[in-house]
């Protein structure tokens, strides 16, 4: 699991938090990644951890886990998307392995990519098969991946575009495909790791075809202060909608609760809310010892702790909240 990101886009939060512990809806993104190893039969996680390295570890392994979890300590130095995964496949012991983001946040069953995976290993002795989505969701720029539709072969990487194949940030990688990459110098996934084996025909692919699909419920990215603060909104659009997927909603209803529709409080906050000036859709979960709950919230709020706009007859604008930092959107 790839933890070991600065998170910079997402700064000024990521300067107190690492990014995968950041709560969707209450809940740090890492534990929806482990919430999708559930579905396999893993033996061991290991994570890479960078920023914030004592934090980012307690995190993580407080979080409810299918399997032991083991940190790739890169404290001392960011090893990058190649590195850090050369450096966990020694704990796998030659065996292949997942490799997920924890900063990004997908339904898809691991099982049917491992199966993809072996038949191609099969078929064309693939070191990596890569899960991509037929078009990205929303309005984000991404690499393009360019693959055989016949045979389910990556044959390149494209330029950045918007609706195009994308690359979910999950694969199941060969041991092999990461042999001779330095473990104490950092290096890039592409350069290191897909472009050989697009050159060699072990490039693998295993597409979830979402192309007539007009409501994300798949992919999210939470890479800036913009698309966290969306998916929070798309979550409680999803569930009023009843397509919040059950391997996110039973989450979701674990750590919260739904005062109105599209108003949404944590569970650690106190009982008998007066939401009659909050306007939904709203988020609202306390940050340490105070639970008092804003008096006011705008449409589309997002807020974690105390409001930055106490006055008595001021409202919270639109926008993001954490642990005492603001962005409004």
């Amino acid at each position: 699991m790839l933890a070991a990101g600065l998170g910079t886009r997402l700064r000024p939060f990521t300067e107190k938090t690492s990014k995968p512990l950041l709560p969707l809806m209450g809940v740090p993104m890492a534990q929806y990644t482990l919430d999708l190893l559930k579905r396999t039969s893993v033996e061991k996680i290991v994570a890479n951890v960078h920023h914030l390295p004592t934090a980012s570890s307690q995190g993580l392994r407080f979080l409810d886990s299918p399997a032991p979890i083991e940190i790739s300590d890169e404290s001392a130095m960011l090893l990058g998307s190649a590195g850090g995964i050369a450096k966990a496949a020694a704990s796998f012991e030659g065996k292949p392995f997942f490799v997920l983001n924890a900063d990004t946040i997908c339904n898809v069953h691991l099982a049917d990519l491992a199966k993809h995976h072996l038949l191609l290993k099969h078929q064309f002795s693939v070191r990596l098969t890569m899960l991509l989505f037929a078009k990205a969701p929303g309005n984000g720029s991404y690499v393009e991946v360019l693959y055989d539709h016949r045979r389910s072969l990556i044959r390149g990487i494209g330029e950045k575009r918007v609706g195009r194949t994308l690359y979910a940030g999950i694969a199941v990688i060969e041991p092999e495909c990461v042999a001779g990459i330095e473990t104490d110098v950092p290096s890039e996934f592409i350069p290191k790791i897909l472009e050989p084996a697009i050159r060699t025909g072990r490039a693998g692919a295993y597409l979830v075809d979402n192309s007539l699909e007009t409501e994300n419920a798949r992919w999210f990215d939470i890479g800036s202060p913009e698309l966290w603060h969306q998916a929070h909104l798309d979550w409680m659009h999803l569930y009023e909608k009843d397509e919040l997927p059950p391997l996110w909603k039973d989450r979701v209803l674990k750590a919260n609760r739904r005062l109105a529709p599209n108003i949404w409080v944590s569970n650690r906050a106190p009982e008998n809310i007066d939401i009659s000036k909050w306007k939904g859709p709203v988020y609202w979960a306390p940050d340490g010892a105070d639970t008092t709950p804003p008096a006011r919230l705008s449409p589309r709020t997002v807020l974690y702790g105390k409001s930055p706009f106490s006055g008595a007859t001021e409202v919270t604008p639109s926008g993001i909240g954490y642990r005492g930092l603001w962005k409004t959107l």
